[in-house]
């Protein structure tokens, strides 16, 4: 059988999944695309055209009318489109399956569901552990692999993907963004970003812009990582914001560090080494390049390259009267 689609473009400012409804209809049936009916190609004696006004008809749909219409001599309605036996010139039966449904503005809620519920279904097949499936929105494209658990109020859109083994927590966004394997995230936002295997994140974590977080990480509540790279077993607890940095193995970023990369006019990124200890309320300047094995004393304001394994502290002396 020979699956024919015309694109009409009928609904150009919907998307449903942040997808048209066109894409989501060539991502459920394989088709031919042609540009009028009379260029239809019919093949076992079949002839099937169909339009993007029923974005949920499946491949398996229209091969299982075709079977009944080749049998009883029939043909079926498909919104605009149709499938019918060849030469056969007689009244089009509509089809029933809800996923033949025309789509309108007035039915997209349903429709949105029932694409919703088809994603969920091929997740669960996989082996992918979703307790609550009305409170969870996975878009078309991500790739979840099996003995992930998804729990409730969980978006997932655009490119992603979810390794292995790993647990999304509740109220959690991740878009456009790979998360390893055996990773555990909790109430935070993964965007256009990724993450090594073994790491966790949150609760209140952000990473966008490009972050990429090593293995076996832990950045907790409220710690915001844009435009960096950290390696393999970095530690940032809770309350930091690291910002166009390059951070090396084992280190320690204490609660309240601030990368400062934002002069008033450009950006500037700065430089950890590997298992430095960064106390808390630590601002790093940039430009600055800390080497490897450096401690930095809480409170202090560091302004200049730092060598290896040296002591830092670069703060007012503390004078009590």
């Amino acid at each position: 059988m020979i699956i024919n689609r015309i694109t009409r473009n009928l609904f150009p400012s919907f998307t449903l999944c942040g997808l048209s409804v066109a894409e989501i209809q060539s991502r459920l049936i394989n088709v031919n695309e042609i540009r009028s009916a009379s260029e239809a190609v019919s093949d076992d004696g079949l002839i099937c055209v169909i339009y993007d006004d029923v974005p949920l008809i499946t491949d398996e749909l229209i091969r299982s009318l075709g079977k009944t219409a080749l049998a009883e001599n029939t043909g079926f309605s498909l919104g605009d489109g149709y499938i019918v036996k060849k030469g056969y010139h007689g009244v089009l039966t509509p089809c029933s399956d809800p996923l033949a449904e025309k789509f309108t503005p007035e039915n997209y809620s349903r429709v949105v569901k029932t694409i919703k519920s088809y994603i969920l279904k091929e997740h669960t097949k996989n082996g992918v552990i979703i307790p609550d499936p009305e409170s969870v929105f996975i878009d078309f494209d991500v790739k979840i692999c099996s003995k992930a658990v998804i729990r409730p109020n969980v978006t997932i859109e655009g490119n992603s993907y979810i390794g292995k083994g790993s647990y999304i927590g509740e109220n959690t966004v991740i878009k456009n963004s790979h998360i390893g394997d055996e990773c555990r995230l909790s109430s935070c936002t993964v965007e256009d970003s990724r993450t090594g295997d073994r790491t966790k994140l949150g609760p209140y974590s952000y990473l966008r812009n490009n972050a990429v977080v090593g293995n076996d990480c832990r950045i907790g509540d409220f710690v915001e990582i844009k435009n960096s790279r950290l390696g393999d077993g970095v530690k940032a607890a809770h309350l930091a914001y690291i910002g166009d940095a390059d951070v090396g193995d084992g280190t320690n970023v204490g609660c309240g560090t601030v990368f400062c990369n934002y002069d008033g006019k450009n950006k500037h990124r700065s430089v950890v080494g590997k298992h430095v200890f960064i106390g808390a309320n630590v601002n790093l300047v940039a430009p600055i390049t800390i080497e490897s094995g450096v401690f930095i004393a809480a409170g202090s304001t560091v302004t200049r390259s730092v060598p290896e394994n040296a002591f830092v502290i670069a703060r007012a002396r503390q004078i009590v009267k």
